[in-house]
């Protein structure tokens, strides 16, 4: 994989990651400000829109299940767990995603090396036979 593509995945995490810090700290702050970023980012996890930073997009590129996702966080959000992030309410794994996100990188370059394998074994016996 190229580091472009890893810095890209890295960078989709972080905004993931980000997103979520927001959600549970703005959950709990009793401002309008407060409430106007929650709002925000409320919508951007709600939102169905695909592209490359949108939610959706960033955990399709991450093999990560939005549905999921958000269905934790609306669990938190309902669920009577709106304490301060810092004192009692408990922290989200995102190690997790980073995980996944690993496993899913070393995924995607064993399958390009079976392709680029087969490839170089399909295409000089094409040749040779046509």
């Amino acid at each position: 994989m190229s580091i472009s593509v890893e810095s890209e995945k890295r960078l989709t995490i972080a905004v993931l990651e980000r997103a979520v810090d927001d959600f549970r700290t703005y959950a709990t702050i009793p401002t309008a400000r407060a409430r106007r970023l929650f709002d925000d980012v409320a919508a951007w996890f709600g939102s169905s829109a695909a592209g490359p930073f949108d939610f959706e997009g960033i955990c399709h590129a991450n093999g990560l299940e939005p549905d999921f996702i958000r269905r934790g966080l609306h669990r938190w959000d309902r669920g009577g767990m709106k304490a301060p992030v810092s004192a009692s309410a408990p922290p989200i794994p995102l190690h997790r995603v980073r995980e996944r996100a690993l496993v899913v990188d070393q995924m995607v370059r064993m399958r390009s090396a079976a392709v680029a394998a087969f490839r170089d074994r399909v295409v000089p016996l094409q040749q040779s036979c046509g």
